[in-house]
């Protein structure tokens, strides 16, 4: 059972259990049972193709995405968007030279009043649930949330655009998918025009779907685009070992030849900052560093391909 604040969310193998279960919260709490099928307003249907017999899993958020469409509709360009992001678009609240941008108190003001942290927070939402590919765009209007310019509100109804146009898909997961994590992580080489830090972000793979993904600002200035990548594949091994760890927990029934307990497999594109991880190498490009310690969980696998064993 998961418990959202006051939802909850509950399977059972037994049915008798389940009302077990359901008569004492009510007792203790009153409750009211609701459709299976929405949960925080995200719709899940289940369906199996006959054919093949693969039963197939996808969750959506189309009223969410509607709503906030609707919302803004008289402001949306006439065409949905194709990408998260407008091409070439990169938020900060400081120049290219470092200076402090000094956006017009005026234009701040018209921003908010807009709505700029009504629509993000929405948008937050959706990318919680089912829409993971906006994360990175997020990342920069929240980096603005403090003083919202022009530019940046109009990245935000491009989103809006480009989740209306995506709103009849989501998070779709299927029965002959992978049933063992596998992750990917990457990291960008350019940073943020005031910290220099730059936007590093990794996804757990479960049964075909997403099942855990992070897209935020890397907590140190990379020395290099390896060094970047290597501080990625830090919280990417973070984050695939609780997965691994729950996944053994749960204790879960899983097809021959697969199990929980095997490594991670990690994918990234980075050649370099792989042979630092699986080896634990110290050389003058990352001796400075302050996570070196992930190497010694790691074995090569393949070109670009790594493998968590702990």
């Amino acid at each position: 059972m998961c418990v959202h604040s006051d939802d909850c969310d509950m399977i059972c193998e037994d049915l008798k259990v389940g009302i077990l279960i359901i008569d004492g919260f009510d007792k203790e709490f009153g409750i009211k049972m609701c459709d299976p099928s929405f949960m925080l307003g995200v719709q899940r249907v289940m369906t199996t193709d006959p054919d093949s017999g693969v039963t197939y899993l996808e969750l959506t958020q189309q009223g969410c995405i509607t709503d906030q469409f609707e919302e803004y509709k008289d402001d949306m360009p006439h065409a949905n968007r194709q990408t998260p992001m407008p091409d070439k678009c990169f938020l900060s609240l400081y120049h290219p030279d470092g200076d402090k941008r000094e956006t017009p108190a005026d234009e701040i003001a018209k921003n908010n009043k807009r709505g700029y942290k009504h629509i993000v927070g929405t948008l937050l939402w959706m990318s919680r649930n089912c829409l993971p590919e906006i994360s990175q765009g997020l990342h920069q209007l929240c980096k603005v949330m403090a003083e919202p310019y022009d530019e940046a509100f109009n990245a935000a109804l491009h989103m809006i655009s480009y989740c209306y146009g995506q709103r009849d898909r989501g998070i779709r997961f299927r029965s002959d998918g992978n049933w063992e994590p596998l992750t990917l992580y990457d990291s960008s080489n350019k940073g943020d025009l005031g910290s220099s830090k730059v936007c590093a972000g990794h996804v757990v793979m479960l049964a075909g779907g997403p099942v855990s993904w992070q897209c935020k600002q890397a907590q140190h200035v990379g020395a290099s685009s390896s060094h970047n990548e290597y501080m990625a594949a830090f919280h990417a091994a973070k984050e695939s070992k609780w997965v691994r760890d729950l996944l053994m927990e749960l204790d879960l029934p899983m097809p021959p030849n697969c199990s929980a307990e095997r490594p991670v497999v990690m994918l990234a594109d980075n050649d370099q900052a792989t042979r630092w991880t699986i080896h634990g190498m110290v050389t003058t490009g990352n001796k400075c560093t302050d996570e070196l310690p992930l190497g010694s969980g790691m074995r090569f696998t393949q070109t670009r391909q790594i493998c968590l064993k702990y």
